[in-house]
């Protein structure tokens, strides 16, 4: 009896609640045991909706722009040379100085997913109501145009004028440069700040003075010790080198100097470190000097760089750096020892003067090159 009750139950509330079998017990149920709880509503997930993105070639470019006028419409036929691509149509009102889209433009733009011969129309009435008074300069292209010319300026930029963080090499002389980042470190008991630059990753060469100079006056040269264009030049005054920095930015785009003494130092030290030689504490491995010279320079790189991959910072010739070595005095400083030098001279900390007149067969210079 209990059963049939439960199942007439059932059929009346069909599609209300859904409800379960009864018990075929024959004792009586408690008002919780009969009444079910209902069931949580099922959620109803959301179609994920995938947007087609299209990849534009490449290599599309436009040619054979024609454009000639049709009523008041300028209608210009161009070639896209492959699809799908990106096309834009913009004019100048100032030479071409700045550029800008018109509004009253329809046909083959925007996305074009077909590559060949296509139509632009300009309805210049739209954004000329009364008329166009100046000179007009037109222009279609394609994004990826646009893009690939961007990328080629900025590699053109990059050759001529570096990137800070990347060594770079100037296409006149052939003169690599090392970045330096700037930082700040602790000179004769005084802490220094430097800003980044680039400093020559060599001493100026021989054939590098004489590409700028046009002549050598390296005592090495003469007498053939150390006569290729690698080795370092030497025989140069403070005043000799300010000469050459002169002709070296006439020909130039960028700014070249000598380091100052504080940059020419955190330099040497691979960024400011307790160095003691310029890339560690093992003269014989970083330096040319008296010791394993051989009475002579010796091309530029030959023994180990420091932490910035600059060499022969220690030894090979003393390089004049741009300050005076007191402010009261002419004289200029030069740093670094060389080949006749002791151990003791090759010290990242060591320094000598001389009048910006003297020069000597141990006297050089690197080339340091501002952002």
């Amino acid at each position: 009896m209990i059963e049939k009750k439960c199942l007439m139950l059932s059929a009346l509330l069909a599609g209300v609640v859904l409800l379960s079998a009864c018990e075929t017990t024959q004792t009586r149920t408690s008002q919780s045991q009969r009444t079910q709880p209902e069931k949580e509503p099922v959620a109803v997930k959301k179609r994920r909706v995938i947007k087609k993105i299209t990849r534009n070639h490449p290599n599309s470019k436009v040619t054979e722009v024609n454009p000639k006028m049709v009523g008041r419409t300028f209608r210009l036929n161009y070639t896209l040379s492959h699809a799908p691509a990106r096309v834009k149509f913009e004019v100048s009102y100032d030479g071409g100085r700045s550029w800008r889209s018109p509004t009253g433009v329809s046909g083959d733009l925007g996305q074009v997913n077909t590559a060949g011969s296509k139509i632009l129309d300009w309805f210049v009435v739209k954004d000329h109501p009364k008329g166009i008074d100046k000179l007009v300069k037109m222009r279609v292209f394609t994004l990826a145009e646009r893009e690939r010319e961007r990328e080629r300026r900025q590699r053109e930029r990059e050759r001529i004028m570096g990137v800070p963080g990347k060594p770079w090499t100037d296409p006149n002389t052939g003169m690599e440069f090392v970045w330096v980042p700037g930082g700040c470190y602790q000179m004769g008991g005084n802490e220094k700040c430097v800003d980044g630059f680039w400093l020559g990753k060599y001493e100026v060469t021989q054939g590098e003075w004489r590409k700028v100079m046009g002549n050598n006056p390296s005592y090495f040269n003469k007498n053939g010790k150390c006569s290729s264009n690698s080795c370092p030049v030497e025989q140069i005054s403070w005043n000799d080198s300010q000469q050459f920095f002169r002709k070296l930015n006439q020909t130039n785009k960028g700014t070249f100097r000598m380091p100052t003494e504080a940059e020419w130092e955190y330099a040497c030290r691979s960024g400011g470190k307790n160095e003691k030689y310029s890339g560690g504490s093992s003269v014989d491995s970083v330096a040319w000097y008296e010791n394993n010279s051989g009475n002579k320079t010796h091309p530029v790189g030959q023994k180990q760089s420091n932490g910035l991959g600059l060499y022969d910072m220690s030894g090979n010739v003393w390089e004049w750096v741009q300050d005076k070595y007191n402010s009261s005095g002419s004289y200029r400083v030069y740093r670094g020892g060389s080949w006749i030098s002791s151990a003791s001279d090759a010290r990242c900390a060591n320094r000598y003067r001389y009048s910006p007149g003297f020069s000597s067969i141990i006297l050089g210079l690197r080339a340091l090159r501002t952002k």
